[in-house]
């Protein structure tokens, strides 16, 4: 079944990637609230404490990513 107009097919595309987008997100936050879990991080921080902690981790990669670490390393590296 083939779309009438661009407009048609705009509406289709755009559709599919909203979907796209919603489950790979929805996927990709499950699993890093999965390994945050793990750690067991949520029951000793507080919430604003928490968030600040992933920033810090978050910016830690960044710079491990730039200064071209291996993955292995920074793999190594999440759980110090």
């Amino acid at each position: 079944m083939g779309a009438l107009t661009h407009s048609h097919l705009d509406r289709a595309v755009i559709a599919h990637y909203f979907a796209f987008l919603v489950i790979s997100q929805l996927v990709i936050f499950t699993a890093f609230g999965v390994f945050f879990s793990k750690g067991d991080l949520t029951s000793s921080l507080p919430a604003c404490l928490l968030c600040f902690y992933c920033l810090v981790g978050i910016q830690q990669v960044v710079q491990q990513i730039g200064s071209h670490t291996r993955f292995v390393e920074i793999m190594r590296n999440l759980d110090s």
